[in-house]
C-alpha cells in the first residue's frame, strides 16, 4: 500500500547492513531530491504506537530529514523481523555499494551466526541452513559465497579494515581466515576447563598469526603483495607446521611419561614408602656418625654435588640453558667442572671414613642408591611437566 506518511512518524532501523554512508553519494542524492523530489518510495512497516520503521530506503529517509520534508511517499508492508531484515539486505545488495565487511556482518546478523562457535569448529544450528537457503533464493549470491563472506569475520579487526580499504583482496583474506583451523590443533590435548580459561588468549594468538601473514608481505604502498595461490600456500604451510609441532611434542611427552613411569616403579617397588625409607636411612647414618665433622662435611659436599648434577641434567635434557631454581643462565662447562671437583673432595672424605663400621658403609651404599633413584625420578618428572605445559596438557599454574 502506497501512502504519504509524516516524517515524524518514521524511525530508522538498527539492522541496515550499511554502516557508513559515502558523503559524496549522499550529496549527489540530496541534489537529485532537491530537483526531482523522492522518485522512488521508501519501504516501511507499521510498528507499535502508530509509528513506522524504515525497512529499505535509509539514505532517502536521511536526506529527506536534512531537506526538511514533512512527508515521504512510503510503501507500507506488514513484515516480520526476519522478512524486514531480508528485504533490507536485498535492496542494498541490488545497489551493489555495500562493503564486503558490511555484507558479512549483515549475513551474520540475519543467520544468527555464532562466530566464536564456528571459529572453534562447532556445528552450526540446523536453522542456519534453512535461513541461508531463504537468503540465497532472494539474492544473486551462492551459499558458498555467503559462507566465505562470513569467514571474513574470523579475521582480526585490523585485517577486516584492510579488506574494506582494498589493501587486502577478498580472496586472499578468505584464505588467511582459514588459519582459524589452528584452534583445533592448539586445543587438541587441553581439558575443557583449560580451554575455557585460555579461550581469549588462544584466539588472540591465532589473530596475531593472521596479522603476521599480511605484515610480512606488504608493498611500498601498504597493500598486501601475495596473490591468492601464494597466500593459500603460506596458510597451508603454517597449519601443517603447527600440526607437526604438536605431533612431535606428543611423541616427546609420551617418551617422558614412559621414563617417568619407570622411575616411579623403581621407587614404588621398595617395600616401604620410599620417602619414609630414605629419611630412615639418613637418620640411621646420622645416629652412627653423631657429631662427626667429617660426615657433616661429606653431607654438605654431597648435597652440593647432587644439586649441580640435577641442574646439569635439567639443562642438557631439556636444552633450556637456565637454572631450574632461579631462571638464571647456566654455564654447562662450569657445572661439569664443579661436579668433578666435588666428586674428588667426596672421594677424599670417603677414604678418611674407611675406619667407620661396615654397617655405616652399607647404609650409605643403600642411601646412595636411593639418592640416585630419587634424583632420576625428580629429573624425569620435571621433564614431563615441562613438555606437558608446552602441549597444554597441564596448566602453567
Amino acid at each position: 500500500m502506497m501512502d504519504e506518511i509524516p516524517i515524524e512518524k518514521l524511525i530508522g532501523n538498527n539492522y541496515n547492513p550499511r554502516k557508513y554512508f559515502d558523503d559524496a553519494k549522499m550529496k549527489e542524492l540530496q541534489n537529485s531530491m532537491e530537483k526531482q523530489g523522492i522518485v522512488q518510495a521508501i519501504t516501511v512497516r507499521p510498528i507499535p504506537d502508530d509509528m513506522y520503521e524504515v525497512v529499505a530506503g535509509m539514505r532517502r529517509f536521511i536526506v529527506a530529514k536534512r531537506l526538511g520534508l514533512t512527508t515521504i511517499p512510503c510503501m507500507v508492508k506488514e513484515l516480520t523481523d526476519k522478512e524486514a531484515r531480508l528485504l533490507s539486505i536485498t535492496e542494498n545488495l541490488e545497489r551493489a555499494d555495500l562493503t564486503v565487511m558490511e555484507e558479512a556482518c549483515w549475513f551474520a546478523d540475519y543467520l544468527e551466526w555464532d562466530e566464536q562457535g564456528h571459529f572453534e569448529g562447532k556445528k552450526p544450528k540446523t536453522e542456519m541452513y534453512r535461513l541461508t537457503d531463504t537468503l540465497t533464493s532472494m539474492i544473486s549470491m551462492s551459499r558458498d559465497t555467503v559462507y566465505k563472506r562470513l569467514s571474513l569475520l574470523h579475521l582480526p579487526e585490523k585485517l577486516q579494515i584492510r579488506v574494506d580499504q582494498g589493501t587486502l583482496k577478498v580472496k586472499c583474506a578468505e584464505a588467511i581466515a582459514r588459519l582459524k583451523e589452528l584452534w583445533k590443533i592448539k586445543v587438541t590435548n587441553m581439558s575443557a576447563e583449560d580451554v575455557d580459561t585460555k579461550r581469549d588468549q588462544i584466539k588472540a594468538d591465532i589473530h596475531k598469526t593472521m596479522e603476521g601473514v599480511v605484515a610480512t608481505s606488504l608493498d611500498g604502498d601498504g597493500s598486501y603483495s601475495l596473490n591468492e595461490e601464494e597466500t593459500r600456500s603460506r596458510v597451508n604451510r603454517i597449519i601443517n607446521l603447527e600440526q607437526q609441532n604438536v605431533e612431535n611434542i606428543e611423541k616427546q611427552l609420551k617418551k617422558a611419561k614412559s621414563e617417568l613411569d619407570k622411575a616411579v616403579k623403581k621407587l614404588t617397588d621398595i617395600d616401604e614408602d620410599w620417602e619414609d625409607y630414605h629419611n630412615k636411612l639418613a637418620s640411621q647414618i646420622s645416629v652412627i656418625t653423631g657429631d662427626n665433622t667429617i660426615s657433616d662435611k661429606r653431607i654438605l659436599l654431597t648435597t652440593q654435588h647432587d644439586r649441580y648434577d640435577m641442574n646439569l641434567k635439567y639443562v642438557t635434557e631439556l636444552a633450556l640453558g637456565t637454572c631450574p631454581h632461579c631462571g638464571a643462565g647456566v654455564d654447562v662447562d662450569f657445572l661439569k667442572e664443579r661436579i668433578q671437583e666435588l666428586r674428588s673432595e667426596i672421594a677424599i672424605i670417603n677414604k678418611e671414613e674407611e675406619g667407620l663400621t661396615n654397617e655405616l658403609k652399607d647404609l650409605r651404599k643403600e642411601k646412595n642408591k636411593m639418592d640416585k633413584l630419587i634424583e632420576t625420578y625428580r629429573t624425569k618428572k620435571t621433564i614431563y611437566i615441562e613438555q606437558a605445559k608446552v602441549l597444554g596438557v597441564i596448566s602453567d599454574e
